[in-house]
């Protein structure tokens, strides 16, 4: 496989002319990539701020999930229960449990 991921044919014996044709056709395609692969500075400069600010709108996010995470589960704590009878919300013990399901 070349760089891009394309099958390059290595079998020298059945079609020489062919093979070097594909070699030579892989050396300029790779000489050319790593011509276009160096950027100017201020391109790079560029970049590298696009990745900061999402890298920090990132941690901004999960902070803020952190957050409601926590507020809802104080919420739910506090309030998850208002709507049931009292009797519902005192837990059973196992044995009375057992009891009323065995008679």
């Amino acid at each position: 496989m070349n760089c891009n991921g394309n099958e390059v044919m290595t079998d020298t014996k059945a079609h020489p002319s062919v093979a070097a044709e594909a070699e030579s056709a892989a050396a300029d395609s790779a000489s050319g990539t790593a011509e276009a692969q160096s950027p100017d500075p201020a391109e790079l400069a560029r970049e590298a701020a696009e990745y900061k600010d999402k890298l920090l709108r990132t941690l901004a996010e999960m902070e803020n999930l952190r957050r409601r995470t926590a507020r809802e589960v104080i919420d739910a704590r506090q309030y998850g229960n208002a709507g049931m009878p009292s009797c519902a919300r005192k837990p059973t013990p196992a044995s009375r449990r057992c009891s009323t399901a065995s008679s």
